[in-house]
């Protein structure tokens, strides 16, 4: 959010001086400028979108891993003593509940605009520790 609130302070600036000085010793003319500013735009705007599309798929490669962690406590779990697969199954509905609003977030993460990027991007953190911690508790009780 910061780099395009620059990005779009610089362009405007340019925008708006350049042109008033006149053509360029090239022959550049506002037109050429303002080509140039909307090109630059552009870019930003792709780049930012590279940066976003990185996140998420970051964001799916950790549940992936975690739903596969999960995997393997489901798998402990039916091969545990009753009571212990009661525990077990109690903890792995508490993931499975986490790792569902974890994926909910990264879907408005991915569906995020450029003013709502912040929040999304912390709304999907917030959404991973907790089920990270989760996760790591539940490691903690069954080992």
């Amino acid at each position: 959010m910061k780099h395009a609130t620059i990005l779009l302070a610089l362009l405007t600036a340019l925008a708006i001086t350049i042109p008033l000085a006149g053509p360029a010793v090239g022959g550049s003319t506002s037109d050429d400028l303002a080509k140039e500013t909307k090109e630059a735009a552009e870019a930003f705007k792709n780049y930012m979108i590279d940066k976003k599309n990185d996140a998420v798929k970051h964001g799916q490669d950790l549940l992936e891993k975690t739903d596969a962690e999960i995997g393997k406590l489901e798998t402990e779990a039916a091969e545990a003593a009753d009571e212990t697969e009661t525990a077990y199954e109690e903890t792995i509905d508490d993931l499975k509940e986490k790792r569902a609003v974890a994926g909910e977030k990264l879907d408005e993460l991915g569906d995020a605009s450029t003013e709502s990027w912040d929040d999304a991007k912390e709304g999907f953190t917030e959404a991973y520790k907790d089920l990270y911690h989760a996760y790591k508790e539940a490691l903690s009780n069954f080992k």
